[in-house]
């Protein structure tokens, strides 16, 4: 995949100052960007940037995932940056198809990593509590589970292939950007009951090492699930709307 080059952004942006000491250059070493703010090693993983880069500047990891510093610049000031909005020049040279593959690979990470591991735990908690409170926590888990997977089913299957269309000049009859908008939901807000269940609901001696482990997972899933909104609403949502305008939308 192509990606086009994002503009850099300068000091007077509107956002808040940046956390990271990134200044859009890619000169500083990957490995200090990770340490800085360790919420961005999934987004390694997302763009195809494997551990053991070494003394690696962020310049170098890039080029050799074939990923330009720019967007993954606005990727992790998205995961970085609490209310960061980009600007309408970084939107304008946002290369569409790089975000939407982002996306994808998101879809990916949750569904075959992080997901399976807070099964994985959950077992654990089922088998050392009663099977009364065991099933009710099984059953809010895979409803969640459900509900996540349709939704990534959902923009597979229908918001991506309509999107990519529009990148190659065709309109798909019977859908639009308002039709995505009306049914994309914060299903991050979903997990609150399974958190409510963690932390109030299952007797203090049921697991409580691995129900810690669980509910982070539960508060990491949930930024992340929050960060991925905030691709899809900020930059994908207005870029493909200015895309189907050209295409006749």
């Amino acid at each position: 995949m192509k990606y086009k080059t994002l503009p850099s952004r300068d000091g007077d942006s509107p956002n808040e100052p940046m956390r990271l000491p990134f200044d859009g250059s890619g000169e500083m070493k990957l490995a200090d960007l990770i340490l800085e703010d360790h919420r961005l090693l999934p987004v390694l993983e997302r763009t195809g940037i494997g551990l053991g880069f070494g003394e690696k500047r962020v310049s170098e990891a890039c080029a050799q995932s074939g990923i330009p510093v720019e967007l993954f610049m606005l990727i992790c000031s998205v995961h970085s940056r609490e209310g960061y909005v980009p600007d309408s020049a970084c939107l304008k040279s946002t290369d569409i198809s790089g975000i939407v593959e982002y996306l994808h690979q998101s879809h990916e990470y949750f569904r075959f990593r992080q997901i399976p591991s807070m099964s994985a735990k959950l077992t654990v908690i089922e088998q050392g509590c009663d099977p009364l409170h065991g099933k009710m926590l099984r059953r809010f888990f895979e409803g969640y589970r459900t509900e996540l997977e349709n939704h990534f089913e959902y923009e597979e299957t229908e918001v991506f292939p309509y999107m990519k269309g529009l990148l190659s000049g065709k309109k798909a009859k019977g859908y639009s950007i308002p039709r995505f908008e009306e049914n994309h939901t914060n299903i991050e807000e979903k997990l609150n009951d399974l958190k409510n269940i963690l932390l109030k609901y299952l007797p203090a001696d049921c697991c409580p090492e691995v129900r810690s482990e669980m509910l982070y997972d539960i508060f990491r899933l949930e930024e992340d699930l929050k960060r991925h909104t905030t691709i899809e609403d900020l930059v994908l949502i207005p870029l493909v709307s200015q895309l189907g305008k050209t295409v006749g939308q």
